[in-house]
């Protein structure tokens, strides 16, 4: 996976962190996507990048919220970057996550143990102020790990039932990255080799 390769920086590559407080808004009837959170939220509280924000909180409802709810973020892109291929690398969003870049839908990943990287140029604006938006869902299924099902409440609240001992800790967990690459770029590579005369044949082949 060429998004399991923790960033480097060197003359070639750039990278710097997107942690830090982020906006962030519940979305416990899955509104928000209708109603344009993905460009503007309407009532954020700042949150912590990264973490769960089941830590921090004693009130149950939101400890054990579960459901849409969504992080923002603005940041900067100078102009100087506009000949390298730019990307965000979350290290990990459970579960699933749907990434948005100046109200653009960019991408989506599914699975928050395993990190993920969308690319972001074609939606940049250089030399200005730029918004990432990601909708997160931290609902349990048979069909992905964790395991689970959910329960709907009288209040109408979902509760996450796993099927073995877990809690469900979600958000943006691990760290975020905005990366600057070289348009020309290794992704991928495999090696090939035999033995003739006890020497060893390398053989590329680059993707």
């Amino acid at each position: 996976m060429e998004s399991a390769l923790y960033p480097i920086q060197n003359k070639y590559r750039f990278n710097t962190l997107m942690n830090g407080t982020w906006q962030f808004e519940t979305d416990p009837n899955s509104v928000g996507l209708d109603q344009g959170w993905n460009k503007e939220l309407p009532n954020p509280e700042e949150m912590p990048v990264p973490g769960t924000f089941a830590e921090l909180t004693t009130k149950r409802d939101r400890k054990y919220y579960t459901g849409d709810f969504w992080y923002q973020k603005d940041f900067f892109i100078p102009s100087f970057l506009k000949k390298k291929e730019l990307y965000i690398r979350f290290g990990s969003v459970t579960h699933r996550a749907k990434v948005f870049i100046n109200g653009n839908e960019v991408d989506q990943h599914e699975g928050g143990f395993l990190p993920f990287q969308v690319k972001i140029s074609n939606y940049i604006n250089y030399n200005q102020t730029n918004r990432v938006t990601v909708l997160v869902n931290n609902e349990l299924s048979e069909k992905a790990i964790p395991c689970g099902t959910e329960e709907i409440l009288d209040n109408g609240q979902k509760l996450a039932q796993p099927y073995f001992d877990f809690f469900n800790y979600s958000g943006i967990m691990r760290n975020v990255w905005l990366l600057a690459l070289p348009q020309s770029q290794i992704t991928n590579f495999k090696l090939n080799y035999q033995f003739v005369d006890c020497k060893i044949k390398l053989n590329t082949l680059e993707k």
